[in-house]
Order: C-alpha cells, then sequence, then structure tokens
C-alpha cells in the first residue's frame, strides 16, 4: 500500500508541473530578460523541456497501469479525422503538423491528467504545494509590472487553475497559507491580468456552491446567500468602481469597470457576427479540423494562423462540422456533461466536489468566451474531467468511488 500511494504521489507531482509549465516559462522569460540575457529561444527549449518530461511520464503510467488503450484510440482518431479534414480543405495544410503535435504533446496529456485522477484529495494538495510559483509569479508582476505589459490574457490563464485550487484546498481544509496564496494571486488577476479568467474564477465557486449545497447546513447556506449578493453587487456599486480606479487608474479590468463597459466583447463580436452570418449561409457546410481558421483567414484577408478562431466552442464545433453534426456532438457533450455533475453533486466527499469545479466551471466559460479545443489544453482537462465522473459507480449513495480505467 504505501509503494502505491508513493507513486501516486509521484503521478500527481508530474501532472502538477503540467499545469505550472506556462507559468515556470513565464517566470524564466522576466529573469532572464532582466537578469540573465540569454536568447529568447532558450524559453521555448524550456518549455517543450517540460513537456517532454510529463509526455513520457505519462506514457510510462499509461502502459504501466494499462491506461493506453483509450488515450490511443483518442490520437488516432485525432489523426485521421486531421487527415480527412485536409481532403475536404487544402488550406488547413500549414497548421496541421503543429496542431497534431500540439494533441500528441498537451491535449492528450492534459486529458490523461483529469480522466485518471482517482485520488482528488492528493491532486489538488499536490498543486496547492507548488502554489509558491504562482506566489513567486505574482509578486514578481507587482513588483515589476513594466516586464508584463501586453501580456495580462496570459498572465490571468496561466494563474487561474492554482487560484481556483488554492481557494478549494482553503475552503475545505481550511489553510491558512492557501487562502493568502489565493488572495497576493486575485489581486495580480484583478489589476494587471484579464476580465475573462475572473469570470472564470467567479464561475468555479459558483459551480462549487451548486454541487456543495445539499450538504451545507442551514445557517452556511443562508451566509453563503447573502454573501455572494453583497459581492455581487459591489461590482454595480459606482462610488466603488471610482474610488477603485483613483487607486489603479492603469488597471485594465478596473478602467472597464469604472466606464461600466466589463462585460463588453471587445473584439470576439467581429468573429461571432462573421460567423454567425456564415452559418445562416451555409449551416450544413463542413470544412473539419481548422476549418474556422480558414473562414476567418479569407473574412481578415490575412494568412492562416492558429491564433485566429471562433473564440467559442460551439461557434468552433459548428464552422468546422455543420450546424447538423456539430449539434450532434455538442448534445453528446452537454449530455455526459449534466450526468458528470449530477455524480458531482450527489458524492459526499469535499475534495471531489472541488476537483470537478477546478476542472469544470472555469473551463467552460474559458471556452466560451476565448478557447479553442485545438489550440488550448485547458478544454481537454475539462473533457478529461467530464470522462472521469461520468464513470463513477455508487456515487449517489456514497457506497464506493472506483474508477473504470
Amino acid at each position: 500500500m504505501h509503494k502505491y500511494q508513493e507513486e501516486k504521489r509521484h503521478e500527481y507531482t508530474f501532472f502538477a508541473l503540467f499545469l505550472y509549465a506556462t507559468m515556470i516559462v513565464d517566470l524564466y522569460k522576466m529573469f532572464n530578460q532582466m537578469f540573465i540575457g540569454l536568447p529568447n529561444s532558450s524559453s521555448e527549449l524550456l518549455r517543450n523541456f517540460i513537456y517532454i518530461i510529463v509526455f513520457f511520464y505519462i506514457l510510462w503510467d499509461a502502459l504501466k497501469n494499462k491506461r493506453i488503450t483509450e488515450p490511443l484510440l483518442l490520437t488516432i482518431l485525432f489523426i485521421i479525422l486531421m487527415s480527412a479534414s485536409y481532403f475536404i480543405n487544402h488550406e488547413i495544410r500549414p497548421l496541421m503538423s503543429e496542431t497534431i503535435l500540439m494533441f500528441v504533446s498537451r491535449l492528450m496529456p492534459a486529458y490523461y491528467i483529469t480522466r485518471y485522477v482517482n485520488n482528488w484529495d492528493s491532486f489538488l494538495e499536490k498543486i496547492d504545494r507548488l502554489k509558491w510559483l504562482a506566489v513567486l509569479y505574482s509578486l514578481v508582476i507587482i513588483i515589476f509590472p513594466n516586464e508584463i505589459s501586453g501580456h495580462y490574457m496570459t498572465l490571468s490563464y496561466n494563474l487561474l487553475i492554482p487560484v481556483i485550487v488554492m481557494l478549494n484546498v482553503a475552503i475545505y481544509k481550511k489553510k491558512f497559507s492557501s487562502y493568502f496564496g489565493a488572495c497576493i494571486c486575485l489581486y495580480t488577476m484583478f489589476f494587471y491580468g484579464a476580465r475573462g479568467p475572473i469570470m472564470c474564477v467567479i464561475f468555479s465557486m459558483i459551480i462549487l456552491v451548486i454541487i456543495s449545497y445539499r450538504n451545507l447546513k442551514t445557517g452556511n447556506r443562508l451566509l453563503l446567500l447573502f454573501g455572494s449578493i453583497f459581492l455581487v453587487s459591489l461590482f454595480f456599486y459606482t462610488d466603488i468602481a471610482a474610488w477603485v480606479y483613483r487607486i489603479k487608474p492603469n488597471s485594465r479590468t478596473v478602467q472597464l469597470l469604472y466606464k461600466n463597459s466589463l462585460f463588453q466583447t471587445a473584439a470576439r463580436d467581429i468573429y461571432w457576427k462573421n460567423s454567425i452570418r456564415e452559418l445562416i449561409n451555409s449551416p450544413l457546410k463542413i470544412r473539419g479540423f481548422l476549418g474556422d481558421r480558414t473562414y476567418f483567414s479569407s473574412v481578415f484577408n490575412q494568412s492562416i494562423i492558429t491564433g485566429i478562431y471562433a473564440h467559442n466552442f460551439i461557434i468552433e464545433l459548428f464552422l468546422q462540422f455543420g450546424i447538423l453534426i456539430g449539434g450532434l456532438l455538442l448534445v453528446g457533450l452537454i449530455l455526459t456533461s449534466f450526468k458528470a455533475f449530477k455524480n458531482a453533486l450527489y458524492t459526499k466527499e469535499k475534495e471531489k466536489k472541488a476537483g470537478f469545479a477546478t476542472f469544470f466551471g472555469p473551463i467552460f466559460i474559458f471556452s466560451m468566451i476565448s478557447g479553442s479545443y485545438l489550440s488550448h489544453y485547458q478544454l481537454w482537462l475539462m473533457f478529461g474531467v467530464v470522462a472521469n465522473f461520468i464513470k463513477r459507480e455508487n456515487i449517489r449513495n456514497g457506497v464506493t468511488d472506483s474508477l473504470i480505467t
């Protein structure tokens, strides 16, 4: 038993390393720019080194635990669909090798991580133990804000999962260091980052409240309800917005709050309006993987790149596979997500609820406002946690909590 627990600790260490990889690389970039002076390509080498280590560990873990079948089949299916997409749309050729490499090295590993967690307490605790990286990252940003100019979106999403894990661990373990770390990171996200990740944090907490509500005592329910109403009301109290603006006038999020523009879509509405117009004109057209990239490259008269995409998971599916096939895929995901949500609702263990809230709630919002399932590994963390929770048996009665692996 001790040997098994030791192996699990190592497994979750590598999984946590994967989740902190972009933050570690960003930290290195900042220190390199300020003090070291090595070529910028060294940061790419560091990123690839971390992902290669994690990839080979996951491959070894999958072979050792006889979990290789599902990841292998998904990878083969992905490559087949990518090849079929090329025959449908030759314009995707410049992005094919990059996307397949992304799937193998980051998307599939992300799916594997949340798909095969069977001890959420240990996994979240391992992520929480590395919170010093997130705190250091936040402090560097606060002390040297000029070093992250223009990277408000990146820094926010780098902090997103660690912050939510810290909040959840603080809630169900009443751990002061996690509260403290979460406060520093949330301060950084709010004043130096983007508003989208803040929405993701809030939605994650809403999911946690919903799936935990039936297990709370009446007094805690009332406290939670009135506390939530009070916090939400602060966003709409103009005097508070003006006061915060006087303190941090250069903060992008504060500026939007002060100007009552917090919920504006920025440039995303350009993507969405064009997408809806195209879907109305050609609702059944199938473009295949990366088809939204080729569509937007023609609309904006630009060369095809991975950064020009739908910025909404549903629209991305519809543009790539049409309303009919895309709709069937979406219904399937909704049904499986609902089943996973119901299982998370009925489990009696707080750390399992925290795990679901961490990897489903915020990433769902991210998928609606910014993420792409072909470019961002975070969405595959969500797919993995859904697959994880629908495989649980007798979770309603709390009799067992085994995984079919």
